[in-house]
């Protein structure tokens, strides 16, 4: 577990914590400072949010009696075993993706009843160039890493790593032309040890699982 926005860590700071539910012993792992940006304030009033692939965050999986985990700004992934002893890093050499002001935008339409002031602000302190990753994850024993596309809904890239962090290779999911993985957010496509599930909607917003 680890914090995501501000007001999660009032003082800027962040830690991943390992929790055994049974004896309640909370080890840390690792601290980091939280990214600060994507704020409005009016007055006495502050908020927040969060967009995925856009705003950087401490993202986190735990697989093979291993945690991974890394801020998505940058692409190196840390390795904990259970005991919170480093057990490594890895990483890849990739360029950010600069964002133009119309797509950027078009992530701020998924919140229509957000005051005009609070959305600007917000987009002001939102940067303006992807995450390398938006999830990490761990499937009959490939760690998968997502690569977040801002706008683009019709695919997935995925880096996939041995649980040592070797790079093995890049897959990419893909859906025919005139659907799209929608909310292409979270766990759309949704992989599993056995299966893959996707939400797919059409051009009439007519949704299917597959």
């Amino acid at each position: 577990a680890c914090p995501l926005g501000i007001f999660e860590a009032l003082d800027g700071k962040g830690k991943v914590s390992l929790v055994d539910l049974d004896s309640g012993k909370d080890m840390v792992i690792n601290e980091f400072t939280i990214f600060q940006g994507g704020i409005a304030r009016a007055g006495g009033l502050v908020g927040s949010l969060i967009i995925e692939g856009l705003t950087p965050l401490m993202v986190v999986c735990l697989g093979g009696n291993k945690v991974y985990y890394g801020m998505s700004n940058a692409y190196t992934i840390q390795i904990a075993d259970l005991n919170g002893k480093t057990a490594g890093k890895f990483s890849l050499q990739r360029e950010k993706k600069k964002v133009s002001a119309q797509e950027k935008a078009l992530r701020f339409e998924e919140f229509p009843r957000m005051r005009a002031d609070a959305r600007k602000q917000i987009m002001e302190t939102t940067p303006d160039e992807t995450t390398f990753f938006s999830r990490i994850e761990c499937h009959n024993g490939f760690i998968c890493v997502f690569e977040p596309l801002v706008n683009r809904r019709n695919a997935q890239p995925i880096d996939i790593f041995s649980p040592e962090g070797k790079y093995l290779y890049r897959s990419t999911i893909t859906v025919e032309e005139g659907l799209k993985m929608t909310p292409q957010q979270s766990a759309n496509p949704l992989l599993t040890d056995d299966h893959l599930y996707a939400v797919l909607a059409d051009q009439d917003s007519k949704v299917r699982i597959i």
